[in-house]
């Protein structure tokens, strides 16, 4: 093999290694995109998913307590003395049939301003004092001890519908995932190799003009 047949099989070695290299910085790339958007559709589904919020309510309004098992996990149990359920299954389901229309995505995407979300505060809680007087014992509220609690579970339920409204207040809950989606998609363009385009060329082994 003469000089210039050696030099074309280096160059044709170093453009395969350069192609090879291409090639896998690409597929870094894709993966680093999938990876990407994985990590923005878990971010989503968690910022939209109010079901541990709603799970937690269920729990403090049956009495039951978190402590941590065996397992060193973390795990609801019931409480040591019935005095501790204020209200019964009943009355829980009231409560927890109210947090259900107020704390779900339909709520948290739509668009409320602050005077419409007062009206709505003020409203549930006058119509929640107004069930639970009505009907204390059939909640469960058969003591003078659990009734005297009963302001502070219609607080707990109007904190709770407050914060998913303001969620919602002048689209906001909207155009935090809208910035959250921009901010992926900026990450994803950067995350992709700039290679410049070339010109292929095919080299001949026995034709030296083409060796250039």
């Amino acid at each position: 093999m003469d000089e210039q047949e050696y030099d074309a099989y280096k160059q044709l070695e170093e453009e395969l290694s350069l192609a090879q290299r291409e090639r896998r910085d690409i597929a870094k790339a894709q993966l680093g995109l999938y990876e990407s958007q994985n990590s923005e559709d878990n971010l989503v589904k968690w910022q939209l998913n109010l079901e541990e919020e709603k799970e937690r309510i269920y729990h403090l309004l049956k009495g039951h307590r978190k402590t941590v098992d065996e397992r060193n996990q973390e795990v609801w149990v019931e409480p040591d003395s019935k005095d501790s359920e204020i209200l019964n299954d009943y009355g829980v389901d009231y409560i927890m049939g109210l947090l259900e229309s107020f704390l779900n995505r339909n709520i948290i995407l739509s668009n409320f301003d602050l005077d419409r979300i007062k009206e709505i505060c003020f409203d549930l809680g006058n119509q929640i004092n107004e069930d639970i007087y009505n009907d204390y014992d059939r909640m469960g509220l058969d003591t003078d001890d659990k009734r005297k609690k009963f302001p502070i579970i219609v607080l707990k339920v109007l904190v709770n519908v407050e914060a998913s409204l303001r969620r919602a207040m002048n689209n906001g809950e909207r155009l935090s995932l809208r910035r959250i989606m921009t901010v992926t998609q900026t990450d994803n363009a950067s995350r992709m190799p700039d290679y410049p385009m070339q010109t292929q060329r095919r080299r001949r082994m026995f034709h030296p003009s083409t060796w250039g």
